[in-house]
């Protein structure tokens, strides 16, 4: 039997006003939710995730070359 593997998500701005995001991202992966997140927090951690959901209006965070030269994984923003 083949299990397909779930992708990583990171979602580091909140979610919780947008209609059903969070279960739609619970569909597709295996869900990480940082509501407001420090640049550091996100660079300890974001190895870890295939994709990393955001709003730039919503987040601190800039993903740049800062977060990206640690995201070895990262496959989509």
């Amino acid at each position: 039997m083949y299990l397909k593997k779930r992708i990583k998500i990171l979602s580091i701005t909140p979610t919780s006003h947008i209609k059903n995001v969070e279960k739609e991202l619970k569909e597709i992966g295996e869900l990480k939710i940082l509501n407001d997140p420090s640049i550091n927090q996100v660079k300890k951690i974001v190895h870890r995730f295939d994709a990393i959901f955001t709003n730039p209006n919503k987040s601190k965070v800039f993903i740049g070359k800062n977060i990206l030269d640690s995201a070895k994984k990262l496959k989509v923003i």
